[in-house]
C-alpha cells in the first residue's frame, strides 16, 4: 500500500483538523511536522491539495467569464485594468440596484476593498471622475456584481449559505462529494432600507464574532438549526435550498470540467460555495473558495460539519488507496459527480 504526505500540512486551512483525524487512524502516523504517513515506507506518492485548471472557478473573474450565463449566477461585469464589460448572460447595462465591486485574485478578507455602487453607471461615472476610486489599482482585474435582491431575510437579517463540496483524483478519476450540512450564516444586524456606501462591507460580509458563532447556524435538508438548539421551521423550503444548491453545483461542475487535469497522483481538496438566497429561497452562487477556513470554526460547527466531513474524506482516500470504489455516500456527504480524464487530457463526465 503506498503512503501518502501531506507537505506543509499545517499551511492547510483545516490541517489540524486534518491531523487529529489521522493520528487517531490505524494505518497512519506523523514522521515529521507537516509530514503524514499512510503504511509502508517502499512506496510514497504526493498528496496535493491542488487542483490544476480549478482556477475557472475560483477566482471571480474567472467564474463570471465562464458561467455567468447559469441561471444561478448573478448579473456579473468584468473590469480588467479599469475598463468594464458585461460578462456572458449580462445582457446590455443593467438596470439601478446595489452592486459590489470586488477583487477578483486576492484574498483579502473582512470584505477589504469591497465597494458599493448604484448600477454599472454609477461606477464609470465615479471612474471617469476627478477623484476617481483609488482603490481600483491595487489590483488589476475585478467584478462588479449584483446583489441578489430583495435577498431572504430572517429575522430582518440577510442569510448567507456556505455549501462544502469535497474533491479526490486518483488514476485518472476525479470525484465530487456534496455535503449534507451547511454552514448558515445570518446577519449581525437588519439589513438596511437604504444602504450607504459605508454599509457595503456589512451587507456583503454579514455576520460578526464568527470564531465565537454569533449568527451562525447549521442548515440541512431537515431544516435550519441555531447554536444553541432553536430549530428555525423551514424544513420544506431547506429541502429545496439544498436540491437547488446540488444542482447548482452539479451543473458547473460538469461544464468547468474540461478544464481539470490532476497532474499529480493524488489530488484532495476542499471548496466552500457561498450562496445568496432571493426572497423567495432561490440560492444564487456568489463566490467559491478553496480550502475553506475549517479550523477557525466555533466548536459546534467543527463537532457537527468540519470533523465529521474530514472523516469521511479519509475514508474516501483509505478506499482509493486500497483500489476499492468510495461509498456514493457516506454520514456526511454523497456523491455529486465522478469525472475520467484520459492521456490526451479530454474529460468524460459520467
Amino acid at each position: 500500500m503506498p503512503s501518502y504526505f501531506f507537505e506543509e500540512l499545517t499551511a492547510f486551512k483545516y490541517g489540524s483538523l486534518l491531523r487529529k483525524i489521522l493520528s487517531s487512524r490505524k494505518g497512519w502516523k506523523e514522521e515529521a511536522e507537516g509530514t503524514v504517513t499512510l503504511s509502508d515506507k517502499n512506496s510514497r506518492s504526493k498528496f496535493k491539495s491542488y487542483l490544476d485548471g480549478d482556477k475557472i472557478i475560483s477566482l471571480k473573474y474567472n467564474l463570471a467569464s465562464f458561467f455567468s450565463d447559469l441561471p444561478f449566477m448573478p448579473a456579473t461585469y468584468l473590469v480588467l485594468d479599469g475598463n468594464m464589460k458585461p460578462a456572458k448572460g449580462t445582457r446590455g447595462m443593467q438596470e439601478e440596484g446595489i452592486w459590489f465591486l470586488k477583487p477578483s485574485d486576492k484574498f483579502t478578507g473582512e470584505g477589504k476593498d469591497i465597494l458599493l455602487f448604484r448600477s454599472p453607471s454609477d461606477f464609470l461615472e465615479k471612474k471617469g471622475s476627478s477623484a476617481g476610486i483609488p482603490t481600483l489599482a491595487n489590483y488589476p482585474r475585478w467584478v462588479l456584481q449584483k446583489e441578489v435582491y430583495p435577498p431572504f431575510l430572517f429575522e430582518g437579517k440577510k442569510v448567507i449559505i456556505r455549501f462544502f463540496v469535497t474533491c479526490f483524483a486518483r488514476e485518472g478519476v476525479i470525484f465530487f462529494y456534496s455535503g449534507k450540512k451547511a454552514r448558515v450564516n445570518i446577519g449581525a444586524k437588519p439589513y438596511p432600507k437604504e444602504p450607504t456606501l459605508d454599509e457595503a462591507v456589512m451587507i456583503s460580509h454579514n455576520t460578526e464574532n464568527l470564531t465565537q458563532g454569533t449568527g451562525t447556524f447549521i442548515g440541512s435538508r431537515e431544516g435550519i438549526r441555531s447554536l444553541d438548539g432553536r430549530r428555525v421551521e423551514l424544513t420544506e423550503a431547506m429541502e429545496k435550498v439544498f436540491k437547488d444548491m446540488e444542482s447548482s453545483m452539479k451543473l458547473l461542475l460538469t461544464r468547468a470540467a474540461d478544464n481539470f487535469h490532476p497532474v499529480d497522483p493524488f489530488v484532495f481538496l476542499v471548496y466552500g460555495m457561498d450562496f445568496s438566497m432571493d426572497d423567495r429561497m432561490n440560492p444564487f452562487l456568489i463566490e467559491v473558495n478553496e480550502h475553506p477556513l475549517l479550523d477557525f470554526d466555533p466548536p459546534i460547527i467543527k463537532d457537527l460539519i468540519s470533523f465529521p466531513m474530514l472523516e469521511n474524506c479519509v475514508e474516501v482516500i483509505e478506499a482509493l488507496d486500497s483500489g476499492r470504489k468510495p461509498l456514493l455516500e457516506y454520514p456526511s456527504m454523497k456523491a455529486l459527480l465522478k469525472v475520467r480524464t484520459e492521456k490526451e487530457g479530454n474529460l468524460n463526465k459520467e
